[in-house]
């Protein structure tokens, strides 16, 4: 049999990812095993803390096993690891795909002035300077890139539309 003693708001205990995940506080003589957490605010130094509980838990039961102290820093840390590294794994892909376009975009200008050699050889010969050959590659390499940049963007607004979470069911939350 278990006394409910008060109800709280739903806590993120277990990481900062799960949001209103319902707990269940039991009192420790309610409960088969009996495992504890002691959470511990202090101006001193991370080890002396920990040492500091330790005496005195063990001051009160020296059989007591005192074991696990680490720091909030750590705790958060650990809770985001796999969130931490997704990002950058995702940092890698976006840097690649960068990369890749970027060396696409120059392959492409690359091209079209390779197959535009005749034309601006026979402009120079009728008299135009080099800074107007050079302004026209610019600007139909910005057109391009800038046309390229937009159709990307449309992409992929709408791939993470299509994706979004909310999007599909069977995807919406995790299952335990």
């Amino acid at each position: 049999m278990t006394t409910i003693v008060g109800v709280v708001v739903d806590a993120r205990t277990e990481s900062l990812a799960s949001a209103r995940v319902p707990h269940l506080y039991a009192s420790l003589y309610q409960r088969q095993g009996k495992h504890l957490a002691i959470f511990v605010r202090g101006r001193l130094e991370t080890g002396t803390v920990a040492r500091r509980v330790r005496e005195q838990l063990q001051a009160v039961n020296p059989a007591l096993p005192v074991f696990g102290a680490e720091t909030l820093e750590e705790t958060v840390s650990a809770s985001l690891a796999v969130r931490r590294f997704s990002m950058e794994v995702l940092a890698l892909f976006a840097l690649t795909a960068l990369f890749l376009a970027a060396l696409g975009i120059y392959g492409v200008i690359s091209y079209v002035v390779s197959e535009r050699t005749h034309e601006i050889g026979v402009r120079l010969a009728l008299g135009a300077r080099r800074t107007d050959v050079l302004r026209m590659v610019r600007r139909q390499a910005l057109d391009i890139t800038v046309t390229g940049g937009a159709l990307g963007v449309a992409g992929a607004v709408i791939a993470s539309r299509a994706l979004s979470p909310g999007r599909w069911p069977a995807c919406a939350r995790p299952t335990r």
